[in-house]
């Protein structure tokens, strides 16, 4: 059986990867190339950070009863995540590389601590309490893909 924690974690990829690239193109002054990656990488950590908030932090919430623990603190990082991508937004439009790379290293950092608060706490701890809810909770965070009839 697949746990919250392992399937989760297979979609960090997803935000790695364009981050791995976001700063070598606004280093060079690829602007056109930045935003595609940028907003690629935007997407991409909404779409993870909406799983938590919208599957597992219920679920999580319902069985503790408790909506101020962990995943208050992980929703708070969230909008922290969220706010740095606003001011990497902007520094994007005005084409300063120096305050897009300096979000960058914010965001970096920011999400690295995120992340292993995330992965050693919260989803070991949810791991443990949701044990009977594992496949319904990854069915659900599963994003669909559209049947063509």
């Amino acid at each position: 059986m697949t746990t919250i924690n392992a399937y989760l974690n297979a979609d960090h990829p997803s935000c790695d990867t364009p981050f791995s690239e976001l700063e070598d193109h606004a280093r060079a002054g690829n602007w056109r190339q930045t935003k595609e990656t940028f907003l690629t990488l935007q997407q991409a950590l909404e779409q993870h950070l909406g799983m938590e908030e919208e599957l597992l932090f219920p679920a999580f919430e319902k069985i503790t009863g408790n909506r101020n623990g962990p995943t208050g603190i992980m929703r708070m990082e969230h909008g922290l995540i969220r706010n740095i991508l606003v001011r990497m937004a902007y520094a994007l439009a005005q084409r300063d590389a120096a305050d897009f790379l300096h979000h960058a290293d914010t965001l970096l950092t920011t999400l690295q601590q995120h992340n292993l608060k995330e992965v050693n706490i919260l989803r070991l701890m949810a791991d443990c309490i949701l044990l009977s809810k594992h496949v319904d909770i990854i069915d659900a965070t599963t994003p669909r893909t559209a049947v063509s009839a």
